[in-house]
């Protein structure tokens, strides 16, 4: 199991379990097991579950003989004045270590490359220099020369990086590196900075800030170095191409919080919009579905309705939930609805079960004029609109308006006899995104032909 988070703790069956930031075989029986993770300060955390045990029997085994490097001895670094910059060490070795790790951070964003593999990268919102990183890299040291390089960057007031470094030998010799004056920089990049056989000769001693512990960081990393047994799992920054990565892992955990429960029903209600011919319920739980309390056919997650309502309906589903899916965790998506068209007035369109639509919306009428009526000029007037809107007939775009006044003048369209006047309705993205609060500056969230529509003769 992975659990990554900022100093959490973990209790499995009632006893804690010792580290943060772990992979290790955490020690679960055969059937229920109970596992508490607690996140300090609102904080976020992930437990990840995979099918291949790591090679430690268990966290407590994973401490002993670990190797670790030492932060305290690191200095922060750092190249000229600029923003971002490019520092590097070669170093080399006799042969390859049984066991190498790299604790790392900076204020307040890196990449790191071991021989030209990008092994770990905080940038953006992801960079936490209170917060090192702990990695091992074995699988990348050879014999001989190696290089670890970083590029760093700095979007606040304070700028720093420091690394340290631990190897050992299959007779129990160590190698340690830190960030110190040794290391080189430069400003600009360069081709092949990060790999091994680099020519560095134009780059510059990077600057000393001064040793872990000084101001204004202090003793913080220190304090928040973890431990790992095994390779992190990689991130969706960290993947090469930007294309999809999927794991192959064990099912989803079950964190149920009333196991003991025998009866796990769950009731809900809404407002559906006019027409509505069929439900996508997107959930595992048996369903039972009614619309305006006629019961709904329910056939491998899909409620079809026997007859659509023309207007808005009540929709009600019971479910009978499965263990720790409950509440609104009991969709695995949102409930999608088909609907056939019904009636609907000139209107904002959260009167008619759609407060959250982003989309267009169609309006249609049959009209019928007279020769004499075609003598005159036919205007039709929407008046208010949100947000903008098309007018067709018989399938012939009128016009499209994006603002007041919303008047189309249907005289070169209309022909003696029936015709079919067509309006559709666009409005913003702005109600898609109501339920999340995250509507600024994305437009009105209020929707729909609002009227008051008035077909006028001149």
């Amino acid at each position: 199991m992975e659990l990554r988070n900022s100093r959490p703790r973990l209790w499995v069956n009632g006893r804690q379990q010792p580290f943060e930031d772990a992979v290790g075989n955490l020690p679960l029986r055969e059937g229920l097991n109970n596992v508490l993770l607690e996140l300090p300060d609102g904080g976020r955390g992930m437990l990840f579950v995979q099918r291949q045990a790591p090679s430690v029997k268990s966290m407590e085994d994973a401490a002993r003989g670990m190797v670790m490097p030492d932060l305290h001895e690191t200095s922060w670094i750092w190249v000229g004045n600029t923003t971002a910059a490019y520092v590097r060490k070669s170093f080399n070795l006799q042969r390859v270590p049984t066991e190498a790790r790299i604790v790392v951070t900076a204020d307040n964003g890196y990449r790191l490359f071991v021989n030209g593999v990008k092994v770990e990268e905080e940038i953006g919102p992801w960079a936490k220099w209170q917060h090192p990183e702990s990695i091992n890299i074995t699988n990348l040291l050879r014999a001989g020369e190696n290089v670890i390089a970083a590029w760093v960057q700095d979007l606040g007031a304070e700028r720093g990086f420091a690394l340290a470094m631990k190897a050992r030998q299959s007779d129990g010799t160590e190698f340690e590196l830190v960030t110190d004056g040794s290391w080189k920089g430069y400003e600009l990049e360069q081709e092949g900075w990060e790999q091994v056989g680099f020519d560095g000769s134009r780059w510059q001693g990077v600057k000393v800030l001064g040793r872990m512990g000084m101001a204004p960081w202090g003793s913080v990393p220190v304090e928040n170095v973890g431990m790992v047994t095994e390779p992190r799992r990689r991130l969706a920054i960290d993947l090469p191409s930007p294309y999809l990565e999927c794991f192959n892992e064990v099912s989803d955990i079950v964190y149920d919080i009333k196991p003991q429960a025998t009866k796990r029903v769950g009731w809900y209600r809404f407002t559906a919009p006019p027409g509505l011919r069929q439900l996508s319920l997107n959930t595992r739980a048996g369903a039972r579905v009614w619309v305006d309390g006629v019961p709904a056919e329910v056939q491998d997650g899909t409620a079809y309705v026997p007859r659509a309502p023309s207007g808005v309906s009540t929709v009600a589903i019971r479910l009978e939930m499965e263990p720790g899916a409950y509440g609104g965790a009991a969709f695995v998506l949102p409930i999608g609805l088909v609907i056939e068209g019904g009636t609907i007035q000139a209107e904002e369109w959260t009167k008619f079960g759609l407060p959250t639509y982003s989309g267009i919306g169609v309006y249609s009428q049959k009209v019928e004029f007279t020769a004499e009526e075609l003598n005159r000029q036919i205007v039709l007037d929407l008046g208010q609109v949100l947000v903008a809107a098309e007018v067709l007939v018989d399938g012939r775009s009128v016009g499209i308006r994006l603002a007041r006044p919303f008047k189309f003048d249907l005289t070169k369209f209309v022909t003696e006899g029936e015709n079919t006047v067509e309006v559709r309705v666009a409005n913003t993205i702005a109600p898609h995104y109501t339920v999340t609060n995250q509507v600024h500056n994305l437009g009105p969230t209020a929707s729909g032909l609002i009227g008051p529509v008035i077909l006028e003769l001149f």
